[in-house]
C-alpha cells in the first residue's frame, strides 16, 4: 500500500480513535499493520470468491463501484500480481507449523496460558515447559493441547520433535552449555531455521522484533 494511502487512512481513523501520547507511535504502527492484513484478506476474497468465479461483488459489497471493480480486475489479472500470488502460495506451503490461536492471536492467549502455569504451580504439578524461554513457550502452546494434569500434547509429529529439542536446549542452557545469542535462541535453534527479516515467531504479529528477541533491534539472518 502506498505510504500516502496509509497516512490518509491513519488520519481518518485518528478522528475517531485517540491513543495516549506515550502509546501513539506503537499504536499507529500496530493499527497500520492490522489495516494491511485486512486489505490483503479482502483482496484475496475478491479474487477467489468473485473474479475467479466470473461474478461481480456489487451485491455483496455495495461500496465497490463498477470503476473500482474494473481497476481491480486489471490489476489482479496482471503478470506481476499473479507472480506475487504464486510466491505467497509457495511461502504458505512452507509453513508446516500452523498455530491454532483463534481471534487475537498469541496476545489473546497469553493470560490463559499464564493462569494455567500458575494453577500447575499451586497444585505442585511440574510445568512441561520448565526452563523454556517465553517465546519458546508461546510457540509450543499455540501448537499443542494442554491437559488438566499438566500434559502437553503436540498437534503434529513435527511439533513434537521441536518440543523435544526445546526441552534439551533448556536443559543445556541451565547447565551453561548452550547460550542463546540474538536470533540464535532456544526457539530458532529448536526449529532449525532463522527468523525471517522483520518478523519474530512465537510472539504477536503486532510486536516489535526486539520484544521477541532479547538484545535485537532488527531481525537479520544468522550465519549457519
Amino acid at each position: 500500500m502506498p505510504k500516502g494511502d496509509k497516512e490518509t487512512l491513519w488520519n481518518s481513523l485518528s478522528v475517531i480513535y485517540r491513543y495516549p501520547l506515550e502509546l501513539y507511535e506503537c499504536g499507529k504502527e500496530a493499527t497500520l499493520k492490522t489495516m494491511g492484513r485486512c486489505l490483503w484478506t479482502f483482496r484475496n476474497t475478491l479474487k477467489n470468491n468473485f473474479l475467479d468465479k466470473g461474478v461481480t461483488p456489487f451485491e455483496r459489497y455495495g461500496f465497490i463501484t463498477p470503476d473500482d471493480w474494473k481497476k481491480f480486475v486489471v490489476k489482479a489479472s496482471s503478470e506481476n500480481f499473479k507472480q506475487k500470488s504464486e510466491h505467497g502460495k509457495s511461502l504458505s506451503k512452507k509453513n508446516i507449523f500452523r498455530p491454532n490461536l483463534g481471534p487475537g492471536g498469541y496476545k489473546a492467549k497469553l493470560l490463559k496460558w499464564r493462569q494455567m502455569e500458575e494453577r500447575l504451580r499451586l497444585a505442585g504439578i511440574p510445568n512441561p515447559l520448565e526452563g523454556c524461554s517465553e517465546r519458546t513457550k508461546t510457540w509450543l502452546l499455540g501448537r499443542s493441547k494442554s491437559t488438566d494434569d499438566g500434559q502437553l500434547i503436540p498437534k503434529s509429529s513435527g511439533v513434537k520433535e521441536v518440543l523435544q529439542r526445546a526441552k534439551e536446549l533448556a536443559r543445556k542452557e541451565k547447565e551453561g552449555t548452550f547460550i542463546p545469542v540474538g536470533n540464535k535462541d532456544q526457539l530458532s535453534v529448536a526449529l532449525g531455521t532463522h527468523e525471517h527479516r522483520g518478523c519474530t515467531r512465537g510472539v504477536s504479529s503486532l510486536a516489535k522484533v526486539n520484544e521477541g528477541l532479547s538484545g535485537m533491534t532488527t531481525c537479520t539472518r544468522c550465519e549457519p
